[in-house]
């Protein structure tokens, strides 16, 4: 059982860190100072994904929650001076089923390849409405 102890260990590590994304740092203070759910992060959010080409942006799952009555997936959304979170809608969660019934908990740190999504701004509102995705790499 000692000799069984060490390889538990070093599997339990390799498992915890398989789905961690890379650090990451923002230029912009907004994504510090104020919550996700805030219209200013999610307006300043909009501006600076428009800044970007889709290849220079990646994205990992970080929950699931039900506000409301509303689905919404958080992920965590990378690129250049860009550390923060999309929280997507969806008019249909069809494809990403799974992760919705999941709760996104054994999906959580996966990475989405490849993610499509409409970003609504109108009223005064800014909203992020997932549209598809290529892969989940877990």
């Amino acid at each position: 059982m000692k000799a069984l102890f060490p390889l538990i260990l070093i599997y339990g590590l390799i498992t915890l860190t398989a789905c961690d994304r890379p650090a990451c740092s923002n230029a912009n203070p907004i994504f510090d100072e104020y919550p996700p759910s805030a219209e200013v992060y999610k307006a300043a959010l909009a501006k600076e994904l428009g800044k970007r080409e889709a290849d220079q942006l990646s994205y990992w799952i970080q929950k699931h929650e039900k506000i409301e009555g509303q689905d919404y997936l958080y992920c965590n959304v990378q690129g250049d001076d860009l550390c923060a979170i999309l929280v997507l809608s969806a008019a249909d969660w069809k494809k990403l089923s799974s992760v919705v019934e999941a709760g996104a908990i054994s999906y959580r740190g996966a990475e989405l390849t490849n993610l499509k999504y409409q970003i609504l701004a109108e009223g005064g509102k800014t909203q992020f409405v997932f549209m598809d995705y290529e892969n989940i790499i877990d």
